[in-house]
C-alpha cells in the first residue's frame, strides 16, 4: 500500500489542500476545556489511547443511555 507522504515525510501543496476539503466536509471541530485536575486525570486514564476517540466513544455511550432512559420512562 502507497503512502501519501513523499519520500522527505511531507504533504504535496495539492494534497494538504484536499486533505482540508476533506475535514472541512467531513468533520465539524468542538473546542474543549477541561481543569487541569481533570486534564491530568483524562491523560493517565487514557494510557497511551487517542483522547478524541475516547471523547468521541464517551459523548455515544452517553447518548445511547438517555435514549434507552427516555424509551424506559415513555
Amino acid at each position: 500500500m502507497g503512502s501519501y507522504l513523499g519520500y522527505n515525510g511531507l504533504m504535496s501543496t495539492a494534497h494538504e489542500r484536499a486533505v482540508a476539503r476533506y475535514n472541512a466536509k467531513t468533520y465539524t471541530e468542538v473546542k474543549l476545556r477541561l481543569r487541569k485536575e481533570d486534564a491530568d486525570n483524562l491523560k493517565q486514564h487514557l494510557a497511551g489511547r487517542s483522547a478524541n476517540g475516547f471523547i468521541n466513544d464517551a459523548i455515544r455511550e452517553k447518548i445511547e443511555r438517555e435514549a434507552r432512559e427516555d424509551q424506559r420512562l415513555n
